[in-house]
């Protein structure tokens, strides 16, 4: 029996030692432009085509307007599919979502939420990891009122 587990050890030690590549060019890793979702959940960052600049990534938000700022987010993580890019989507919860075409955004931010609401739309422009926006439309509640505000942010990339 000792004789056995001696084996059964020493096989697995030689299986577990094989070599791993220790330069790039020992792996043979093809690149496949990523384009869409995939199996089961799992979703692959994509891409955006020419003439779109990749806004994905995480973003510091900085308002102007007649509203309290509080009402609205303060940081972004913005995931994009082609030109389109937006905030995780929860329901009753601000989401943001736009498009970009070269340098020029359009940009709507909502809120559902019961107690603050908001639907802002409008444009602006993007360079150098900056967005600058000026969105307008109805608010409501005990955060921004009731009425229409006209808010200015720059999202600035981490």
């Amino acid at each position: 029996m000792k004789a056995f587990a001696v084996i059964a050890g020493v096989l697995l030690f030689v299986s577990c030692s094989q070599e791993l590549p220790t330069s790039p060019s020992q792996t043979r890793q093809t690149l496949k432009p990523v384009t869409e979702a995939t199996h089961a959940g799992r979703v692959r960052a994509v891409s955006p085509p020419a003439g779109c600049v990749d806004l994905s990534g995480f973003y510091d938000v900085r308002y102007e307007g007649g509203c309290p700022t509080g009402g609205y987010l303060t940081s972004w993580e913005l995931r994009q599919n082609g030109c389109e890019f937006s905030i995780d989507v929860n329901p009753d919860l601000p989401n943001v979502r736009g498009r970009v075409t070269g340098s020029a955004v359009s940009l709507s931010m909502t809120n559902g939420f019961i107690a603050c609401t908001y639907s802002l739309d409008g444009t602006g422009t993007v360079s150098n990891g900056v967005i600058r926006a000026k969105v307008t439309g109805p608010t409501g509640g005990p955060c921004c009122g009731s009425g229409i505000d006209t808010v200015s942010l720059v999202a600035t990339k981490r």
